[in-house]
């Protein structure tokens, strides 16, 4: 990073820890054009380096306490005399593990290496030191590098904006990458810079010496404070927002408007120049990711606790038989000669001997901690990940994507989690806006089954002369393709670009021979659908002036003046633009949600119609749809300049603009005619419904964290079927002076009043407060017991902090999925972090665990890949702890016999290579290809789920059973074996073999009982489980024949004299050791068969498997009779019967209104709209007047006429904010006005726009609460009223309705509450 001004202890750590840090002192210095060389613009997700791989993997190693066991355990057997097992005994497994475990960590480090390369190796184009341009890699990027970005790219790191190929250094960028949100945002670069549009001119700026001085890097997204100084050679105009140093620059304030993070893609716009301040792990984008966390899963939780247990059993045992080893010596002492011990007298040395011998019995049963289960766990989850990876049904063809894993140890968590946690855009959405349906004049046009509108059937009333609908389908088109902020591109050919444009149309409508290739740009998809959808049927709109625009039906062009832009905001919920048409008519067309619309309608719409156009607006939101109403009004000339003064005052003030503006908006906006409803399909990723029922099926809850706006996130929740019709929705939002406590005792309580399932919506300003004020346990346990959640607005530090919230107060695992870098945190905050790699960017894919194509593949990675490895890796453990205690029991049986003595009843050899050879093959066998149901049955089946979800399952208390099970099984088979040859007399002519004859003997009945019992342990006994026994067993063989050939060199004779040889000669030539294998082998066997039957027969609680696999719709079935007699005996005589369904509570109709546009960014929407001029083609640099300049200076200049004595002093421009003497012009009454307020019927005086502008503010609200519009008499009106008619539309019974309080968008303004007049 550039050298600091002045010294500070700041850390980029530090910043991370709050999202609301205070902007810090000191500043960082950028030289423009002169690269810092100590910085670079390198990224990595990897965990290890090259240095630190040996130090960091030991020491995470070694964090594990088994490993510290078995470490302990191996330096034991080093030592001469201890261990009657060799030097090798533990050290050599012990290394072997850390080795394979050291290959697996390499391997999936290398896969992340080669994913940031691919990401560190893309070019961008940069001016070197010396002055060149060249295209580079990422990688070299540093600070102080001024870098051109092209269109449809990715920025490489955080510039600070200089110029750009729009007017005014405008700049089009997505930030879905960042916080999700799909619609276009604007950054806009200074004006002193806007004009080096051209590589020269950009090194002569480089040359100047200019430079930045911003704040040091932090993780704020979207803060940034920083100042250009340039150079005063440079600058022409001293007047444009500058401040002048001593040193002679001039210094521009930057903001975060100036700048464009890592991560965004530039759209719209075909090249930028910008200088990068923050590069590599200092972008704002990395700095909001955390370092790779380590995960382990329940699964190596549990195996520590095992080990540990085990080593507890371990110690135990050795101290037990140490003390009976003891007991035995001084016992026997005086007969045993063989012993180094005097007959009689004291033991010298007893401690010391004590402590000798408890150490060489844990060198003898350090088998009791099956090391091999590491090795073991660690082949079977790479075969694991390779099988998801090669799962052709999560494969997709459209990107040729494939399933990824990164981090196979967490493949048995897949199966157990019980939250997940969702992003939006990207993840759940395709980014599409699909314009589906709508409803104009009372009637519906299009179908939701279509994949396109239709729009066949609004053509063919545009048609018809006589239809009904036909003007009011044209005002429809019409406001479609005016009213928004969208930019046309035409495309002609290179000797059209030199001819001279063509006049502008007159004011009345001329004919055209044709249009050229258009395409449009948009910072809003909502707004790029209507307009699109608007030229299908004709009404192409083609051209933008910074007056004006021009659309085209048919072949006749139609001018419309943009007189006034009122700018959509969240609080006002609608956007308008007032326009002068061809005839000098002035109308104004608002579009917005119902709530905003509907209030505003004149008393004199048409009922019937509003009534049923609401019916379908509602049926549209069920359906999930985005919906906007549209409505329009004439206004008068007179209306018009009495409000355009007041109107572009505001839009000068310097205080309280934001709200002067609203007000005066509200002046305007009112006694529409409704147009029509449009909906709009923010399109679901396919199978993004059923999949998220399947989950919910599955006892999984889904959340929803995004960071786009409220009301998008409602209508995604709806859906895509998270937010069911019956449930109830509540807002989690403070009042004025609440406390959060206080606010989620409120919300809590409502939610309990309301009863049945509820969903909870959150956004980031609450969650905020939340964790300021500190997080409740009310506020846990509310959020974790309602049906779902849904965070909006969340910055990725609130994104992973609600992901570590749910981790912490839940018995399960948790589940992340994203697509976007601003998901990254989350991912890795989450006990499984999965991500989405496909079109868009890869940076959540390679921070993530799992990676998959789309959404809809969740659902088999976790009912599927989730269940089956989850029961697969239990199985391993358990057979693995149960193979090795039938192995220690062996052992420890043999003690009594050899007089307590370490002395193995085995060959060594054999003790030392049994996990590694002999018994080797079946818990992989099990680990990688037993089925508990088929793939296609858990799929289908979600209930499946809780055989692995169920931590039961897997229990402490499940280990003790199987630690149980083995030592009476291993204690039957050595009972048998020991017993039957105690009288060491094998051949008939009294011959008898030494100790490891008899070992031997043993050990391939052992070999034999072990690999059997794997067979009987899975549940799907394939040819594979069985292959994997019988070769175990043929590797047995072969292993002890070989060896005893090597170790008898003079195998000629007859008669063989070698313990190998002989055991293997007896076994082939004595009937009674195979019959002793067969009893011994048979007994434990059998043991195990008849507890499988009893525990099948009279086990009273059913399983989930036996549910699904027994029952069909209450129905028994003669396998379960035959199986379970006594829980079909019970079940037959109390009578269950399925539980009842929750009935639906009730739901008050939703509108489903939902508008992606940018909202208090760099460039404000009106402005935005008078910075293009479609005709020529686009001029970089050029400056922009703005909408607050563009007409008030000629407002200014018009000469006040005489005021009418009928009219009141104050003026109609004044407004609640000014001041009684603000000098703004005043705009007189008209004697056509006069005329209007005398004939205006008494129940809608208000609607005359001069007496209301005229009417102080509280005789305003007083007017105001005795009117009403037509809204608030049909809002309540119920669907099952209105009947379809012939022509599509529907028919209301008339009358009075009933009126209420409906919406309340303004914080000046209140809603007209009295009733509609009959004939309205």
């Amino acid at each position: 990073m550039a050298a600091r001004t002045r010294d500070t202890d700041f850390s980029p750590a530090r910043a991370m820890s709050e999202d609301t840090k205070d902007v810090a002192s000191d500043f960082i210095s950028v030289p423009i054009g002169q690269p810092n060389p100590k910085t670079n613009n390198h990224v990595s997700t990897t965990k290890y380096s090259i240095l630190w791989f040996v130090p960091r993997f030991l020491f995470e190693q070694f964090q594990n306490l088994v490993n510290v066991f078995f470490l302990i355990i191996g330096i034991i057997t080093l030592f001469p005399g201890l261990s009657s097992l060799g030097k090798s005994g533990t050290i050599g497994p012990l290394l072997f593990i850390l080795a394979v475990s050291a290959v697996k960590e390499i391997y999936e480090d290398l896969r992340r290496h080669f994913s940031d390369r691919k990401v560190n190796r893309r070019f961008v184009r940069i001016l070197t030191a010396k002055g060149a341009w060249e295209d580079v890699y990422w990688s070299k990027l540093k600070v102080g590098h001024i870098v051109k970005v092209v269109n449809n790219t990715f920025v490489p790191a955080d510039l600070v904006l200089l110029s750009s190929s729009e007017p005014a250094a405008m700049a089009y960028i997505e930030t879905a990458n960042l916080d999700g949100e799909s619609n276009l945002k604007i950054r806009q670069g200074l004006t002193v810079t806007s004009s080096y549009v051209t590589e020269g001119m950009i090194e002569t700026f480089a040359a100047s010496g200019s430079v930045i001085r911003c704040e040091p890097p932090d993780c704020r997204l979207y803060e940034f404070t920083g100042v250009l100084d340039v150079s005063k050679s440079l600058v022409h105009d001293e007047s444009g927002g500058s401040v002048k140093t001593e040193n002679g620059f001039f210094s521009y304030a930057l903001s975060n408007g100036h700048l464009i993070p890592r991560g965004s893609k530039l759209k719209n716009t075909d090249w930028i120049y910008g200088v990068v301040v923050y590069a590599g792990k200092q972008t704002k984008l990395m700095l909001n990711n955390t370092r790779t966390p380590t995960k382990r899963s329940f699964i190596d939780n549990m195996v520590n606790y095992i080990m540990t247990m085990q080593f507890g059993l371990l110690l135990l045992i050795c101290t037990s038989v140490a003390i009976m080893s003891t007991h035995f010596i001084h016992e026997h002492r005086a007969g045993s000669w063989y012993l180094d011990y005097k007959p009689e007298g004291k033991i010298l040395s007893a401690r010391k001997y004590f402590i000798i011998y408890v150490l060489s019995f844990i060198a003898l049963l350090n088998g009791i901690m099956p090391i091999s289960l590491y090795v073991t766990l660690e082949m079977i989850r790479i075969m694991q990940a390779k099988t998801i990876e090669d799962d052709v049904l999560m494969y997709d063809d459209r990107t040729d994507t494939r399933a990824l894993v990164r981090r196979s140890n967490l493949n048995e968590t897949l199966g157990q989690i019980k939250y997940l946690l969702c992003d939006k855009t990207g993840t759940l959405t395709e980014n599409k806006m699909v314009f589906k349906m709508c409803s104009i004049n009372g009637r519906r046009f299009g179908s939701k089954d279509s994949e396109i509108f239709d729009s066949s059937e609004i053509s063919e009333e545009l048609s018809h002369d006589g239809s009904k609908h036909r003007s009011t389908i044209e005002d429809f088109l019409t406001m479609l393709a005016v009213c928004h902020t969208v930019v046309p591109e035409k495309h002609n050919s290179a000797n059209e670009t030199d001819k001279p444009e063509k006049p502008e149309p007159s004011n009345t409508p001329t004919e055209t021979g044709g249009s050229a290739e258009l395409t449009y740009h948009a910072s809003s998809p909502d707004e790029l659908a209507l307009v699109k959808i608007a030229r299908q049927l004709g009404y192409i709109f083609t051209t933008r002036t910074p007056e004006s625009v021009i659309i085209e039906v048919g072949e006749v062009k139609i001018k419309y003046d943009i007189l006034a832009v009122l700018e959509f905001t969240s609080d006002r919920k609608r956007m308008g633009v007032v326009v002068r048409m061809g005839n000098k008519r002035l109308r104004i067309f608002v579009k917005g949600a119902d709530s905003a619309i509907l209030p505003r309608l004149s008393a004199d719409c048409d009922r019937e119609m509003v009534v049923s156009t609401l019916n379908h607006l509602r049926q549209f939101a069920s359906l999930g749809y985005r919906t906007l109403c549209l409505g329009c009004r004439d206004i008068t000339e007179e209306e018009y300049n009495a409000w355009e003064p007041a109107y572009y005052a505001a839009c000068t003030a310097m205080d309280n603009r934001r709200a002067k503006i609203d007000f005066q908006a509200e002046l305007i906006e009112k006694d529409l005619f409704l147009a029509g409803v449009t909906a709009i399909e923010d399109k679901l990723q396919f199978g993004v419904p059923e999949t998220i029922a399947r989950l919910r099926e599955s006892n999984i809850k889904v959340w929803i964290l995004t960071g786009d706006k409220l009301e998008t996130a409602i209508n995604i929740g709806h859906s895509s079927n998270l937010i069911k019709p019956h449930m109830s929705t509540f807002v989690l939002a403070a009042k004025p002076g609440e406390s959060a406590n206080d606010m989620v005792r409120r919300v809590s309580s409502e939610a309990e009043v309301a009863g049945g399932d509820a969903a909870l919506i959150i956004d980031g300003e609450t969650m905020q407060k939340l964790v300021e004020e500190g997080i409740t346990y009310e506020f846990v346990y509310f959020a974790l017991n309602v049906g779902c959640v849904i965070c909006c607005r969340c910055t990725p530090r609130q994104k992973a902090a609600m992901v570590r919230l749910v981790r912490k107060h839940i018995d399960g695992a948790t589940a992340a999925i994203g697509d976007g870098a601003n998901d990254v945190a989350m991912i890795q905050a989450a006990d499984v972090g999965i991500g989405i790699s496909g079109e868009e960017g890869m940076q959540a894919s390679l921070a993530a665990d799992y990676a998959i194509a789309q959404f809809r593949y969740l659902r088999r990675l976790l009912l599927v890949h989730g269940v089956l490895c989850h029961v697969r890796t239990k199985k391993t453990v358990f057979y693995s702890v149960y193979k090795n205690m039938v192995l220690a029991s062996v052992l420890i049986s043999f003690l009594y016999f050899s007089g307590w003595s370490d002395t193995p009843a085995l060959d060594p050899i054999y003790v030392q290579v049994y996990n590694l050879l002999f018994v080797a093959l079946p818990p992989m066998s099990l680990g990688v290809y037993d089925l508990c149901a088929p793939p296609d049955t858990l799929e289908r089946d979600p209930k499946l789920y809780a055989l692995s979800q169920d931590r039961m399952n897997f229990s402490m208390r499940e280990h003790i059973k199987n630690l149980l099970t083995s030592l009476l099984h291993g204690l039957v088979f050595a009972g048998i074996m020991f017993g039957t040859m105690r009288h060491e007399q094998l051949w008939s002519d009294g011959h008898i073999g030494g100790i490891y004859t008899y070992g031997n003997v043993v050990a391939f009945a052992l070999t034999l009982f072990v690999n059997i019992k794997a067979i009987t342990y899975a549940d799907d006994i394939s040819a594979l489980t069985i292959f994997a026994s019988a070769t175990s067993i043929f590797v047995y063989l072969i292993v002890y024949y070989f060896r005893a050939l090597l170790m008898h060199v003079d195998f000629i004779n007859v008669e063989p004299r070698d313990d190998n040889m002989d055991s293997l000669w007896i076994m082939f030539t004595t009937p009674s050791i195979p019959l002793v294998i067969l009893i011994a082998v048979s007994a434990p066997l059998l043991i195990i068969i008849v507890t499988k039957v009893v525990k099948n027969t009279y086990k009273q609680r059913r399983s989930t498997l036996d549910k699904v696999a027994w029952q069909e719709e209450s129905k028994v079935t003669d396998l379960e009779r035959l199986f379970q007699p006594l829980t079909y005996l019970l079940s037959t005589i109390k009578g269950d019967k399925p539980p009842k369904e929750p009935q639906p509570t009730a739901q008050l109709a939703r509108s489903g209104f939902a508008f992606s546009q940018e909202e208090n960014g760099t460039v404000n929407q009106a402005d935005l709209i008078r910075a293009y001029d479609s005709r020529v083609p686009k001029q970089a640099g050029t400056p922009v007047d703005s909408e607050r300049s563009q007409r008030y200076s000629q407002i200014c200049r018009l000469k006040p006429q005489a005021p009418d004595p009928k009219v009141q002093s104050t003026p109609s421009s004044v407004d609640p904010f000014d001041a009684p003497d603000s000098p703004i012009p005043k705009a007189p009454a008209t004697k056509k006005d006069d005329d209007q307020k005398q004939h205006s019927p008494p129940a809608n005086e208000n609607s005359n726009p001069q007496q209301t502008a005229q009417k102080k503010p509280k005789e305003k609200e007083k007017e105001k609460e005795k009117t009403t519009s037509v809204f608030e008499s049909v809002v309540d009106a119920k669907p099952k009223t209105a009947t379809k008619t012939k022509d599509g539309g529907t028919d209301s019974p008339k009358g009075k309705l009933k009126s209420h309080p409906e919406d309340n968008d303004s914080p000046k303004t209140s809603e007209k509450k009295s009733e509609l007049p009959s004939s309205a």
